[in-house]
């Protein structure tokens, strides 16, 4: 048997050797009561959250909830705001979030700036991905370029990619934090 979430990647000898299915996931409903019976400590909210960090995956917003990702995310997007204000130094930061996931931190960053492009547009909350961060999103797209957010946005999406290689990843950190300390110095300074 051979599993995989990226079939595209497979030669073509193996593929058309494989049978394909494809496993949906569970409606939202029943993604949420099968958490909360595997976690009864979890609140509705924090159920609710879990999933939407793991876009609807019951199982690894099962992972998210014993690995404390929603303080994690919560301490990430401070540390984020203290960048945005100058109130700590991207070097710090990025030493600071080594220890975190890669793609996970940098799913963090792209929904985070996809939610400030949106608020740019003044899109509903209903629309961003970060609904909890809402009115913090709202106060620093208000403060920024649309055009300087794209250019990060950008960078976050190459920086995804540079995880593939051997990449320093301290290095890779500090460059988007540097560069969203810089979007925000011109405001701030």
């Amino acid at each position: 048997m051979l599993l995989t979430e990226q079939p595209y990647k497979l030669p073509a000898t193996i593929l058309s050797r494989c049978q394909s299915l494809q496993v949906s996931t569970p409606a939202p409903s029943e993604a949420l009561a099968w958490l909360k019976q595997q976690k009864p400590t979890l609140s509705e909210t924090q159920a609710s959250q879990l999933l939407m960090l793991a876009q609807q995956a019951p199982l690894l917003a099962l992972d998210y909830a014993e690995q404390d990702v929603i303080n994690q995310r919560e301490q990430c997007f401070k540390d984020w705001l203290a960048l945005a204000r100058q109130q700590t130094h991207p070097v710090i930061i990025a030493e600071k979030w080594l220890k975190l996931s890669d793609a996970t931190l940098l799913s963090w960053l792209n929904s985070w700036l996809s939610d400030l492009i949106k608020c740019k547009f003044q899109l509903a909350s209903d629309y961003l991905f970060n609904k909890d961060l809402n009115k913090s999103l709202r106060e620093l797209s208000n403060r920024l370029e649309l055009k300087d957010l794209y250019l990060l946005y950008d960078l976050v999406l190459v920086s995804k990619q540079r995880l593939a290689t051997t990449v320093n990843k301290q290095c890779l950190l500090e460059e988007l934090l540097n560069r969203w300390t810089q979007i925000n110095y011109t405001l701030n300074g």
